[in-house]
């Protein structure tokens, strides 16, 4: 039987008293590759901040192996899971070694010995050796990405969660940053996305799951989505094929289709 290793529980919740989320019920196993799937404003993001108690919900429960998540102390929740997100605001000129090793603090001083071991270690894992000397301002959005996904897993390689981290990269980053996380997510990292491009999110997760409005529409394997789901959860026309290669699902939206659906809302 799968180990049940984060629980929302009948959950509402949003931002100005004004609900995002709505009696949210969804189950997430140890050993996971989860992609939230979904419009702009489906509310992938809103989900994350929940799992991570960045923010509290209105309404129902979050549970952490069973406990739940408001009553887990900051610095013990940031030990058991991490969270990549996009970083606003100016950066300071740190070096590449010194950003990720900010992953360590969680663990106190038990870990400062051997910090710069399991810092390295890391860095040489997810293949930036490279770019350890850089300083962070220096860096491509696909190398920010991978800099940050090795701090979140020097902080814990238990849970991650990330929103949109392939987001505006090219296709060779893309990849590299997928099959990274596929490699820790064999290696027993749980792991949760939320992620526009859905054929890379076919190609990578073993779940899906898709939001509409707050509410989920599907939870399944990738290979149970078809064009009717598809076109439910994003209200336009898809075409699904099985890839030649591969065997996973491929999908494309339907452009004239689209153009039918702007025009039934005008």
């Amino acid at each position: 039987m799968k180990e049940i290793i984060l629980q929302c529980s009948n959950v509402s919740a949003g931002y100005n008293k004004k609900n995002f989320i709505t009696d949210l019920s969804l189950e997430i196993y140890k050993g996971d590759f989860l992609c939230l799937i979904g419009q702009n404003g489906a509310g992938k993001s809103t989900v994350l901040k929940l799992l991570s108690s960045i923010l509290k919900p209105y309404n129902g429960e979050i549970r952490l192996r069973g406990q739940n998540i408001l009553h887990i102390g900051h610095k013990k929740l940031s030990s058991q899971m991490a969270v990549v997100r996009s970083i606003n605001g100016i950066i300071p000129d740190f070096l590449v070694k010194d950003f990720v090793s900010f992953g360590a603090f969680p663990h106190g001083r038990a870990l400062s010995k051997i910090k710069q071991n399991l810092c390295s270690e890391i860095i040489k894992q997810t293949g930036i050796d490279d770019l350890s000397k850089r300083i962070i301002t220096t860096l491509s959005s696909g190398e920010f990405q991978l800099v940050q996904i090795a701090r979140a897993l020097l902080q814990s390689r238990d849970i991650l969660l990330l929103d949109e981290p392939v987001s505006n990269l090219d296709y060779r980053h893309t990849v590299e940053i997928m099959n990274l996380l596929k490699e820790f997510n064999h290696q027993g990292t749980t792991i949760v996305c939320a992620i526009h491009d859905l054929n890379t999110a076919l190609n990578f997760c073993n779940r899906i799951v898709a939001l509409k409005k707050g509410k989920i529409l599907f939870d399944g394997k990738p290979e149970e989505l078809n064009d009717k789901l598809l076109e439910k959860i994003y209200d336009i026309d898809f075409i699904s094929i099985k890839n030649p290669v591969t065997g996973k699902l491929m999908v494309s939206p339907l452009q004239e289709v689209t153009k039918k659906y702007h025009s039934s809302k005008e």
